[in-house]
């Protein structure tokens, strides 16, 4: 209430110096003042819409990253959608895992051996113990991709520690 009462004196205050700079200005100069603050709420709200968009990690809000490291040696990797449906359909899956600062592990969807399972329309899952060494206590990075037009697009991505058992 307070900000709205001091932004209406000050509006009320530097109105008549605004308006009377806006008149005895040249043409260039008037539309300059006329544009500006269109451009500056223009940028702000631009600005917000890309923020949220770097901030959300360009993936898509729909799917939901889990992971079970509940024994010694086995991780498996879940991805859930919150549609029943889902979206997802053979061949069009990729898992990059990396534990700590190694290589990235790439799992295809299409490999020989089915690493990735679709188990229900909106579920999919990989034993990642499987196929590869885990090294426990590591923060592993794991990175979901679907095929979009062809190309792989990020779906999500979860980071977590794994599990350390006696």
């Amino acid at each position: 209430m307070t900000s709205r009462v001091s932004l209406a004196l000050i509006v009320t205050a530097l109105g008549p110096m605004i308006g009377a700079a806006f008149v005895d200005a040249p043409m260039i100069f008037r539309v300059l003042l006329a544009g500006a603050p269109l451009f500056i709420v223009g940028s702000l709200i631009l600005g917000r819409q890309l923020w949220r968009y770097w901030r959300s990690g360009y993936r898509d809000d729909e799917w939901t990253a889990r992971h079970d490291d509940s024994a010694p040696d086995f991780l498996e990797l879940t991805l859930v959608s919150r549609n029943p449906q889902g979206a997802l359909t053979a061949g069009t899956m990729e898992i990059r895992v990396r534990p700590g600062q190694r290589a990235w592990d790439v799992v295809s969807d299409n490999s020989p051996d089915n690493r990735i399972n679709v188990e229900r329309a909106n579920t999919v899952s990989c034993r990642f113990s499987a196929f590869y060494t885990l090294h426990p206590g590591e923060t592993y990075e794991v990175r979901w991709y679907g095929l979009d037009r062809g190309e792989f697009a990020e779906i999500t991505r979860e980071t977590f520690q794994l599990q350390v058992y006696p």
